[in-house]
């Protein structure tokens, strides 16, 4: 698998799918922390960049697929994931956010409720 094939056009057929579907309620993307463009120089953005053939960028390029396909959705830019249970992390959601607050981990079971609410 490539970045390219899962992040960006992976993502970008399933808002065309959605989209061609009609009456699709909402596309939730699980993305990743510091895949937009203003934190290009995060040193973990970087390495992650250089060590999976682009990844961040190809995550940010899906992200504005999505955006643009007229779809509705929410992308959900978790930090490091852990095994912790859920409930243990705060929770901090905005709207067209662009750089993070600050670097953390949250449990996948926090990730998945709140892909679910």
């Amino acid at each position: 698998w490539s970045a390219e094939a899962v992040d960006n056009k992976g993502v970008k057929n399933v808002a065309d799918a959605c989209k061609a579907a009609g009456g699709v309620g909402r596309v939730v993307l699980v993305s990743s922390m510091l895949t937009h463009p203003s934190n290009r120089l995060h040193p973990v953005r970087v390495l992650l960049n250089n060590i999976r053939w682009s990844l961040m960028d190809h995550k940010y390029a899906g992200e504005e697929a999505l955006r643009g396909s007229g779809v509705p959705f929410t992308v959900v830019r978790p930090g490091g994931l852990t095994n912790k249970p859920a409930g243990e992390t705060q929770l901090r959601i905005d709207v067209n956010a662009t750089k993070e607050a600050s670097p953390g981990s949250i449990s996948r079971a926090d990730v998945a409720a709140v892909c679910v609410e």
